[in-house]
């Protein structure tokens, strides 16, 4: 069976690399799944009630992600939602 869960973001930080997260998702908008823990718990609870786009999950993970240990040593400097199997740039935000 094919593995469908092919959405991820992606990070650039300001040393020239990049990585792709761990989180993947079969849908662009499932992705905001991996801000729990990141965020205000009522808040990441009402995601379930609205209908994010792609550029409203890049300003989330914004927000949350630079605070990741493992990014502490980087800056982040842009953020993409890709397409894995594709590698199809979905949406783009500079940070």
């Amino acid at each position: 069976m094919k593995n469908n869960l092919v959405y991820r973001f992606k990070f650039y930080f300001d040393d020239g690399t990049f990585k792709l997260s761990d989180c993947k998702s079969k849908d662009t908008l499932g992705l905001f799944l991996d801000f729990e823990g990141l965020m205000d718990m009522d808040a990441y609870k009402s995601f379930d009630k609205k209908k994010l786009n792609e550029q409203q999950i890049l300003i989330l993970a914004k927000e949350c992600y630079p605070n990741l240990y493992s990014f502490r040593d980087k800056k982040i400097v842009k953020m993409e939602i890709v397409n894995t199997e594709t590698n199809e740039i979905i949406e783009t935000i500079t940070c």
